[in-house]
């Protein structure tokens, strides 16, 4: 990896607590909360804060230029060619989302109660990391990720780890058609996820899918809950979908959805849409821990 230069971007997350309690956007008044339960959330927060702050001291002892902005601020990523996502994994996924070919690092806040896949390092270990950027010895590890294609093409978004296609009720019927080369289906279902190697071990394989290597190039399909009546005999239950082959999906449902690796992101899929997904020709740039490859040690496991 080429010496770091230029401007670095800092994305944070707000805790819960900040939000719940110091911004006052918790719906539940807050007598309903156990005090065990609010130390904690404040526990963790100060974690995090520390977390952070210790970030930006170290940006600023090696006067490296930087800008901190809040995940769920807009913000143009192509003026940067670093991203620190500076928070848990979903503070990673959200930032990942409007990276391109620069690369980023995931530094979790909060070990002791966030779940940190994809942050590679905790914040004392991060000076060691950003020497290595400096010098230019960093590795890194691509991720691919998926390409959602429309007719419309400023609909079109990327995911890292997931997509949903589903009705907008939770409990109403999934309908659609899934189409894969030759081979193509109509289904009734809860819905129908479509996984990277990245996000195989998530949702997906909760639903029945399978783990993948994280350097996989294919894409994993499987719906949830398959209706069973009427003796209908489905043969596209889940696989794998191989190179820029993809796969084709119509909507069935007057008020059908898109969820893009998460709930934040929701794209309105009604009767008729449709949307091709494929692997993305833009994987992503994931600057690995000095001590170790997280990433190969995960997939070693599976």
């Amino acid at each position: 990896m080429k010496k770091l230069f230029g401007k670095v971007l800092l994305v944070y997350k707000k805790s819960l607590y900040q939000l719940h309690f110091m911004e006052k956007k918790n719906l539940h008044p807050a007598h309903r909360y156990s005090q065990e339960n609010i130390q904690r959330l404040m526990q963790s927060h100060e974690e995090h804060i520390a977390s952070l702050n210790l970030v930006k001291e170290i940006l600023k002892q090696y006067k490296v230029q930087f800008k901190s902005v809040y995940r769920a601020d807009s913000v143009d990523m192509n003026q940067y060619n670093l991203v620190l996502s500076v928070g848990g994994d979903g503070t990673f996924i959200e930032a990942a989302s409007g990276v391109a070919k620069q690369p980023i690092l995931g530094i979790n806040s909060a070990p002791s109660t966030s779940v940190g896949h994809f942050c590679v390092i905790h914040a004392h270990q991060f000076e060691k990391q950003l020497k290595v950027l400096l010098d230019g010895t960093a590795k890194t590890q691509l991720l691919n990720r998926i390409d959602l294609k429309f007719s419309d093409p400023s609909l079109n978004v990327r995911a890292l780890n997931e997509v949903l296609f589903c009705h907008e009720r939770p409990a109403a019927i999934s309908r659609y058609q899934i189409c894969m080369g030759e081979a193509q289906e109509s289904q009734k279902s809860s819905g129908l996820w479509v996984s990277s190697a990245a996000g195989s071990s998530g949702a997906i394989y909760s639903a029945g899918g399978k783990l993948m290597p994280i350097g996989s190039r294919r894409l994993q399909y499987k719906p949830r809950e398959l209706f069973r009546g009427e003796c209908i005999d489905y043969e596209l239950k889940g696989g794998f979908v191989d190179g820029q082959e993809g796969l084709t999906i119509n909507s069935e449902m007057r008020e059908g959805v898109i969820y893009v690796d998460g709930c934040h992101s929701k794209i309105d899929f009604p009767y008729g849409s449709t949307v091709t997904v494929m692997n993305s020709l833009t994987p992503l740039r994931v600057v690995l821990d000095p001590s170790g490859n997280h990433f190969r040690d995960r997939a070693g496991k599976l």
